[in-house]
């Protein structure tokens, strides 16, 4: 991942340290439930700052005289933003079962709508310079619960397979929503029940 000055932005969910406390946190989602929130608060402002830097980026490469250093930036602001949309497509549906996320099927359709953006207008870039996107489009796909435009990620996926022999992009995916579910992320009722209990331990308060 590229560094965060790279883009011309304090962007804290690029800085490393933030990057490896987040598997933590994801580990244990009850225990460091504030931390998440907080986490994505942040993610969900920076993917709003990012979003317009690719965009800019992107559309600099739509001149006939576009530089090579034009097509490179655009590649690597177009993997950064998918950088983000993969952070926020996992800790959503971490954070959903918790009740702390009141707009979340908004956010996860606002997040596959961009996905599917950033695959469509990546194709240019295919094979080397978009082959972050499958790993993008398995995680969306995985991460909804509705179904929403499953049939366009699919599409999508059997796209990009064809730059990769064997490959099997939707299978993968299915693999991965397996996992997702076998974590037990989505044992909302055993939470709710816990927390009618009685209150526990207090989660360690980490400021991001």
């Amino acid at each position: 991942m590229t560094r965060p000055y790279h883009y011309e932005q304090n962007l804290y969910c690029f800085e490393l340290g933030a990057i490896g406390d987040l598997p933590v946190f994801l580990r244990d989602p009850e225990r460091y439930l504030y931390q998440l929130k907080c986490y994505y608060n942040i993610l969900s402002q920076e993917r709003l700052v990012m979003k317009k830097l690719y965009e800019e980026a992107m559309v600099a490469t739509l001149s006939t005289d576009a530089s090579p250093a034009c097509r490179m930036k655009a590649i690597e602001y177009a993997s950064g933003h998918a950088g983000l949309l993969v952070q926020a497509a996992l800790i959503g549906p971490t954070l959903n079962p918790f009740g702390v996320l009141p707009d979340y099927t908004q956010d996860s359709h606002e997040i596959c709508d961009d996905a599917i953006l950033l695959a469509h207008r990546c194709q240019t870039f295919r094979p080397c310079g978009a082959s972050y996107v499958p790993e993008l489009l398995k995680l969306v796909w995985a991460s909804l619960d509705d179904g929403y435009r499953h049939e366009g990620l699919e599409k999508l996926m059997d796209e990009y397979a064809e730059d990769v022999q064997g490959a099997s992009y939707l299978e993968e995916a299915k693999v991965m929503r397996l996992r997702l579910d076998s974590l037990g992320w989505s044992d909302e009722q055993r939470f709710l029940e816990e927390r009618e209990d009685g209150p526990g331990t207090p989660p360690p308060c980490v400021i991001l």
